[in-house]
């Protein structure tokens, strides 16, 4: 029996199709840089702004904002962790500042070449928890930008300092 061309050839472009529409999906399943396909930082209520540098001994550095609460509750603070396998498994976080009645968010880590690490961040060191009547305010957006630094990859933090931010007419 002899089939038409035509029907071997739309068999042949349909499993063809088949074939990489499954390979694509896979891929796609598979792909690290697909959120769903990775491992979790930290987990603790509010998680957000992971920073991630690499430190001078190839470890990965990361830092970012949580809290207990939703994001822009009191409480907000910033901490680091630290990867030895690019980003599969990370240590327990260490806090850069306490939790506590001021929020400290928007941490941004730097190293320098012979190894310190500073981390920039928001601190709301005015404790301004309300404008004129209104309450709960996002106060991890207002305050004062600070820095700490640590030599010893984030395993003990400086004292913080209050980097004078210049003010302007309005």
């Amino acid at each position: 029996m002899k089939l038409p061309v035509r029907f071997l050839i739309v068999t042949f472009v349909t499993i063809v199709t088949e074939i990489i529409l499954s390979i694509s999906v896979y891929a796609q399943n598979s792909d690290w840089r697909n959120a769903e396909n990775g491992t979790s930082i930290y987990s603790n209520g509010y998680c957000d702004q992971p920073y991630v540098v690499i430190l001078p001994d190839g470890k990965w550095f990361c830092t970012f904002t949580t809290g207990a609460g939703v994001e822009g509750t009191g409480g907000q603070h910033i901490v680091c962790t630290i990867s030895e396998n690019e980003g599969e498994t990370w240590t327990e976080p260490v806090k850069i500042e306490e939790p506590g009645p001021e929020s400290a968010s928007w941490a941004m880590p730097y190293v320098t070449s012979f190894g310190r690490v500073y981390v920039f961040y928001d601190y709301n060191g005015d404790k301004i928890h309300s404008l004129d009547e209104r309450k709960n305010i996002r106060e991890d957006m207002l305050g004062w930008y600070c820095y700490r630094y640590s030599d010893n990859a984030g395993k003990t933090w400086s004292e913080r300092y209050r980097l004078d931010v210049r003010k302007t007419k309005s």
